[in-house]
């Protein structure tokens, strides 16, 4: 499951997800729960904040995306 912060971590690990990518914002407790439930953490946060910053001028101006936000 893809999730940011700690909250949608913690409610998929309960509910007996497998695997949580991402994860940015993830704190200990969190990771420990999933730990205790066996719950694969992929952050793969380099390949997301790269992207961004290889093709911020594709971003910029859909959705929420500004250049403050890069």
């Amino acid at each position: 499951m893809h999730a940011h912060g700690p909250e949608s971590a913690r409610r998929a690990t309960l509910a007996g997800c497998t695997t949580i990518e991402h994860g940015a914002l993830l704190d200990r407790a969190t990771l420990e729960l999933m730990a205790e439930r066996g719950t694969f953490y992929d952050p793969n946060i380099h390949l997301i904040f790269q992207n961004y910053f290889d093709n911020e001028e594709r971003y910029v101006g859909i959705g929420s995306y500004t250049a403050e936000g890069f």
